[in-house]
């Protein structure tokens, strides 16, 4: 069972990796796979990985976390080694607006791995848009963020993850006005680029 990593991220003082990958089995299990490097790699030819923590997905629990479908993976690490991965889910295109559906998974405190749903109104709706993720630090508490921006670069929206549901929610919005990134209402939508003609 081979593993491709689809996403790498370090802790905050850059002294442990962390990638997130998926394999599957003959008998149509999902394994995602969480893996850590050994501490203070000497250099990029020197990592070695171990198995942290994995999750199983069947066909009951619907697939969460399948790469060859999610084409954008990104991910971050707390300084705790909570690992969070998001990724941009296409069944957008095809559910309503406020249907839930897989936009990431977590590694918790625990070791456990927890599904992360959002839908539509969180706004990551193209492949195209520049994303990210990070942990911030408050009063000693760390929180994962993402932040997604459309490709005219206009808004960004920031989503933040509710532990007690798991559900991705949007937090703040920002748009460019004048020149200038202002907070906007969490109303404000990415804008919608016109349709590219056909060629014929």
């Amino acid at each position: 069972m081979g593993v491709d990593l689809d996403c790498i991220a370090t802790n905050p003082n850059s002294t442990v990796l962390y990638g997130i990958g998926r394999a599957e089995t003959s008998e149509d299990f999902d394994y995602t796979m969480i893996f850590r490097s050994l501490d203070n790699p000497a250099n990029a030819t020197d990592i070695t990985w171990r198995l942290d923590s994995y999750r199983v997905f069947g066909d009951a629990s619907g697939d969460h976390y399948k790469y060859s479908r999610f084409g954008n993976v990104d991910c971050a690490v707390s300084s705790s080694g909570e690992f969070t991965a998001f990724f941009y889910n296409p069944l957008y295109s095809v559910t309503g607006r406020s249907k839930l559906v897989p936009m990431g998974i977590q590694k918790q405190s625990r070791g456990m791995l927890a599904p992360i749903w959002g839908n539509m109104m969180y706004g990551w709706t193209s492949e195209h848009f520049v994303h990210q993720s990070f942990y911030i630090e408050n009063d000693g508490v760390e929180t994962v963020v993402h932040a997604v921006m459309d490709e005219t670069a206009s808004v960004v929206r920031f989503g933040l993850v509710d532990k007690s549901t798991g559900y991705l929610q949007l937090a703040a919005v920002w748009k460019l006005v004048d020149g200038r990134f202002m907070v906007g209402d969490l109303t404000d939508r990415i804008p919608k680029l016109p349709n590219p003609k056909a060629k014929t």
